[in-house]
């Protein structure tokens, strides 16, 4: 996808790290020149048939209670934004790994921003193994922020690359007019435990492939770290990064990012958020 549409969907449950993410969005939003932003809560819950009356009652007031807390929040982000960018909140029953995208389509997202925590009936969506699902079914950017994240502007973001079939894997648009969005300088990592690796002639002709395409002012660096996580936040907080992007790939070096663990350990174990950006 082209980072061209300049609308935001915001995912909350109305936890303490929901609302932070949705902080960071608001505060980001305006580095971004946002259009508009969407609040989204998804009142999903699996098997609701044959509910009983008292059930459903209840839950018609707890449905009520969530519409009162998007407007409290979006009254909030308001705030952050200044009143230049449209705040607009959104509640139903869709699963929300189906509703990420078909709200993408309908309202012309341009970004999707997480929390990495949640609480309640959501929280199997925005945190452990349906993470997961959301970032591979999400066909749209996907801005996941940790819990102690605070948003000081992006000044700075590196993006983990592979060189391996870079004209064919990396969406250079996209990740090119992101970063001119928000002014950022550029800086392109290598992650390789084989130091040896750097001079292959493979690996030589993709370094210049993706030089061709993000210019010289992208920095380009290696790192030789035994493992991806590993290599990227230590890189990225050498260099205090505000931003990590990666490309997820169903094979091949990014495939890890969607391991349950390694994903979790990255997440939990950096203040710095993490942009994941399908071909």
């Amino acid at each position: 996808m082209n980072f061209s549409n300049k609308n935001m969907l915001i995912l909350t449950d109305f936890s303490d790290v929901a609302l932070n993410a949705a902080m960071y969005a608001a505060a980001l939003s305006r580095q971004l020149s946002v259009s508009k932003i969407l609040l989204y809560y998804s009142d999903y819950i699996p098997s609701r048939i044959d509910i009983p009356l008292q059930d459903a009652i209840r839950q018609e007031h707890e449905w009520k209670k969530n519409e009162e807390r998007l407007k409290e929040l979006k009254s909030k982000l308001e705030l952050l934004t200044n009143g230049q960018t449209p705040v607009s909140i959104r509640i139903d029953e869709r699963p929300l790994d189906f509703a990420v995208n078909e709200l993408g389509e309908t309202e012309s997202i341009g970004l999707v921003v997480m929390g990495i925590k949640g609480k309640g009936r959501l929280e199997q969506t925005l945190i452990g193994s349906n993470t997961i699902i959301v970032a591979r079914v999400c066909s749209f950017p996907l801005l996941v922020v940790p819990e102690e994240a605070i948003f000081a502007g992006i000044s700075k973001a590196v993006f983990a690359a592979e060189l391996k079939e870079v004209a064919d894997t990396i969406p250079y648009q996209t990740i090119c007019n992101f970063v001119e969005a928000i002014k950022a300088k550029l800086l392109i990592l290598n992650v390789d435990k084989y130091e040896e690796h750097r001079f292959n002639p493979e690996t030589k002709a993709e370094e210049a492939s993706l030089r061709s395409q993000f210019g010289e002012e992208a920095s380009y660096h290696y790192s030789h770290q035994g493992d991806v996580e590993t290599g990227i936040t230590k890189f990225a907080e050498e260099q205090m990064v505000d931003l990590i992007i990666a490309v997820p790939k169903e094979y091949g070096f990014f495939e890890k990012l969607f391991h349950r663990s390694l994903t979790k350990k990255m997440v939990y174990h950096t203040h710095i958020p993490l942009l994941l950006i399908k071909t």
